[in-house]
């Protein structure tokens, strides 16, 4: 019973903490922004693959998006006061979006292996399904097309060239990895809308 008032002076010191960061993401104070990005990347990542067994790739894009969701709703009054720590929220908009994403994984996804993006194998494989996949596949050149640059050349050199976020930013000369990834998940954003336009999804 000694550690009780210790524990409970460290709970406030935590509600404290999170109050003022509250209100400086509400101000858009950018040092307060990337600290808390950086602070909860790591442990965020490592969530993810303990508990839904993601990979390192995808979880990235998990939390770039799940981050920026947290953020908007902050700045936009989504969210005006805590009912608990900011690090839940996150998570619980974190989990939100990966099973979002497991509900669209027939559609255009952020992971390599996604059916969109998959090469064509013959082996192993009706005439008919090969057809399907050679037609989504024309059909995604036309999208990749329509979608022009530089989200043509990015997601190119990311899902057909296989190349690391750092290899893309030296090769299209964005500013850093966190760019890049971040133009990423727009170009993807968009591609998706043209997918579901020109319903390919249903291929």
């Amino acid at each position: 019973m000694t550690f009780l008032p210790n524990q409970h002076k460290m709970k406030e010191t935590h509600k404290t903490k999170d109050k003022k960061l509250l209100e400086q993401i509400q101000a858009n104070d950018q040092n307060a922004i990337k600290h808390f990005y950086l602070e909860q990347r790591s442990v965020f990542l490592g969530w993810l693959q303990k508990n839904y067994q993601c990979n390192e790739e995808l979880g990235k894009d998990i939390y770039q998006i799940s981050f920026l969701t947290c953020i908007e709703n902050i700045q936009t009054q989504k969210i005006t006061q805590l009912t608990s720590s900011l690090r839940v929220y996150l998570f619980g908009i974190g989990k939100n979006v990966y099973r979002s994403y497991q509900r669209k994984n027939n559609n255009v996804t952020l992971v390599k292996d996604d059916l969109l993006f998959e090469r064509v194998d013959s082996e192993n494989q009706t005439e008919e399904i090969q057809q399907k996949k050679e037609n989504r596949l024309k059909q995604l050149a036309i999208a990749l097309q329509e979608l022009g640059e530089p989200c043509k050349s990015l997601l190119e050199s990311f899902y057909y060239l296989q190349q690391s976020m750092q290899e893309i930013v030296n090769r299209l000369g964005y500013k850093n990895t966190h760019s890049a990834r971040n133009q990423k998940y727009k170009c993807v954003e968009r591609l998706k809308k043209l997918v579901q336009q020109s319903k390919l999804a249903q291929l």
